[in-house]
């Protein structure tokens, strides 16, 4: 006898009010932006029950200012790249049975989860959800309605596609019109309300890939240094010759969650479905939550906490409501941290960039600059390792946005007077700051196929060699391999303000504790954290599975392995590919000219060179941060508007 609600409202900072004396049985429930409600009980139990209730749902102070709780005892999943990401959502929604929520920044219908061999049909994204809408199961999407002028993510063929599929998938795309800077970044996958995915992976083309990072052999074959993706409604044309250059691999993190800690990241969704809504003036239904006090099943061992960027544009709410708690998240952990933090993100930018003013606002370096301090002072045993990009996902050699983000994030680390490595440099002159702190890219060749062309070719059995960065789009910090943050914000003022780009994470904390060493001294750490940092290390140094020697982060053996198969890769890189960006180049100029010419370049044909290939190890290098000169990357006039869209 269930009726549909006519509107469902967010109860996020409404308050109640009871009655005294003869009013005794009334109470008055205030949201912001709507005008106050008074309602009566029945009796004075009726009165309790809906006190009761409504306390429980209206948003309260929680730990880092976040709309959710802690939720104890979670049982959590991490992923690392789209490979295993997929396989898990497709899992997940072919047990559907009910309703899937799924927000994106960037959606393509055609894009595969599984790929075991020959591409099928049925595990296509398209097919998959028109066969669970066939059953039943309510299909509700959310990708952001791009700006056009900046770039085209064909959301309304999103739309177009999805909602001709079956009348049980329903298409919003948010917003309207403006505002025009900011995006909905936001990444998700809901089952039922009960299972949900959060992180970096956005269900589109370019993202599946799996720990080897092939360069040379996939579908959906993307490299967007030289060209984007502009032909959305042609899936199955490569945008890129294949011949002729090589594709960008994907690196990536995601996890999976059950229980409340889920059921908050619904809520998460169905606030901005039910807010879209009525921005867009839809006459798509109302979605009601199911209620987020699920009974704990006992039988996680992680401790998680839903958190995010949104303000009124994302959510409703009143007019200037914000919440930033996953910043808060950063600050707090980073500031608390003991012995060892571990990033990989995608951008770093952060206030230390600012000469002068106060342009970018967050402060997530500026805190990791003073937890070092503290630790140099103190002497004490304390790395932090940041993994990043080589350069944007981006044209870089055109755009101004792409330019901007280069130069304030050498400034933020290393360029600027306030810069943490400037800065530490100048306060700790006789020390080595590279044992504390330092930054590392990930890359990957392989050989193009083609006939030979020369006796060596030949003898070799392969053809042109050719490199790539391997694309870090992670949103990851991990601290004291025991807390862990995946989501989908980068760390820059977009995903961090609160009021630019909606963002999602969930910040985890392991409760099952075992014995290790921190630089060889006894540390307990949390079982799930450690053993996944493990496993992203022995990614990237190319070791096998069972090989530990990563166990302890801070041991100068771990880091004599880590910084030794860094250098040697980045030698072995320079030396076959001396126009791709290395520490020992400053100059640009050439080298942009080159690689953009990179069907052009001469094969190499020496047999001994290309052996010297056989010695990389895993992707790892040195963030190359004598890339670019700041010369190129200084402001011109007239370009703040596209300096803010970058920061």
């Amino acid at each position: 006898n269930y009726k549909k609600p006519e509107r469902v409202i967010s109860l996020a900072y409404a308050t109640l009010v009871t009655g005294k004396g003869r009013k005794k049985l009334q109470f008055t429930l205030q949201i912001p932006h709507l005008s106050a409600k008074r309602f009566v009980a029945d009796s004075k139990e009726d009165l309790e029950a809906w006190v009761k209730i409504l306390r429980y749902n209206i948003q309260k102070s929680n730990r880092f200012e976040s709309f959710a709780r802690e939720r104890v005892r979670c049982v959590a999943n991490y992923y690392a790249d789209g490979k295993d990401t997929y396989a898990a959502m497709h899992k997940a929604m072919i047990n559907a049975k009910e309703e899937i929520f799924i927000a994106d920044w960037f959606f393509s219908p055609e894009v595969y989860l599984i790929r075991n061999g020959k591409l099928k049909p049925e595990h296509r994204l398209d097919n998959i959800l028109k066969k669970k809408a066939e059953e039943g199961v309510k299909i509700y999407i959310l990708p952001w309605n791009e700006t056009k002028v900046a770039m085209n993510l064909a959301s309304a063929r999103v739309k177009e596609v999805m909602e001709k599929l079956h009348p049980n998938i329903l298409v919003q795309c948010h917003p309207m019109f403006a505002p025009l800077k900011w995006s909905h970044h936001q990444k998700l996958v809901i089952v039922d309300q009960d299972v949900a995915f959060v992180g970096g992976l956005d269900l589109c083309f370019g993202r599946w890939d799996d720990h080897d990072h092939d360069c040379i052999d996939t579908n959906d074959f993307y490299n967007p240094t030289f060209a984007p993706f502009d032909q959305l409604h042609k899936p199955d044309i490569d945008i890129v010759d294949r011949r002729r250059v090589p594709r960008m691999p994907w690196h990536d993190i995601h996890m999976r969650v059950e229980g409340s800690v889920a059921r908050d990241v619904a809520y998460n969704f169905i606030q901005r479905w039910n807010h879209h809504r009525e921005d867009l003036q839809t006459r798509y239904p109302y979605i009601v939550p199911k209620t987020r006090a699920v009974a704990p099943l006992w039988r996680g061992t992680v401790d998680c906490q839903v958190v995010r960027s949104v303000g009124q544009w994302h959510v409703g709410c009143k007019k200037d409501f914000m919440e930033r708690s996953i910043y808060n998240a950063y600050l707090k952990l980073i500031e608390q941290s003991k012995h060892f933090i571990y990033i990989e993100n995608q951008f770093f930018i952060s206030s230390l960039a600012n000469e002068k003013g106060d342009l970018i606002f967050n402060k997530i370096a500026e805190t990791l600059l003073n937890r070092l301090r503290r630790a140099i002072r103190d002497r004490a045993d304390y790395r932090v390792v940041i993994m990043l990009p080589i350069h944007p996902d981006d044209n870089y050699k055109e755009e101004a946005a792409t330019r901007y983000i280069m130069k304030w994030q050498y400034d933020t680390i290393a360029y600027s007077r306030k810069s943490i490595f400037a800065t530490l440099k100048r306060e700790f002159p006789r020390v080595d700051i590279g044992t504390y702190v330092n930054f590392y890219s990930l890359r990957c060749y392989g050989f193009l196929p083609r006939i030979a062309s020369s006796t060596t070719e030949q003898e070799t059995g392969r053809t042109r060699p050719v490199t790539e960065q391997i694309y870090i789009h992670s949103k990851m910090m991990i601290v004291d391999d025991t807390h862990i943050v995946i989501g989908s914000a980068n760390i820059n003022d977009r995903s961090m303000f609160g009021r630019r780009d909606s963002e999602i994470a969930i910040v985890s904390t392991d409760t099952e504790m075992i014995d290790s060493t921190m630089n060889g001294k006894p540390f307990k750490v949390g079982k799930r954290v450690h053993e996944f940092r493990i496993s992203l290390w022995q990614e990237h140094l190319g070791l096998e599975c069972d090989d530990m020697s990563v166990k302890d982060p801070l041991t100068s053996k771990t880091f004599n392995l880590w910084d030794g198969t860094a250098e040697n890769n980045n030698d072995i890189f320079s030396q076959i590919f001396p126009v791709v960006p290395h520490q020992s180049r400053s100059q640009v100029a050439k080298m942009m000219q080159s690689i953009y010419e990179m069907d052009k370049l001469q094969p190499v044909t020496a047999l001994d060179k290309i052996k010297l290939l056989d010695g990389i190890k895993g992707h790892l290098i040195p963030y190359p941060l004598n890339y670019f000169t700041q010369d190129i990357l200084n402001p011109q006039a007239g370009d703040l508007d596209i300096a803010l869209l970058a920061g």
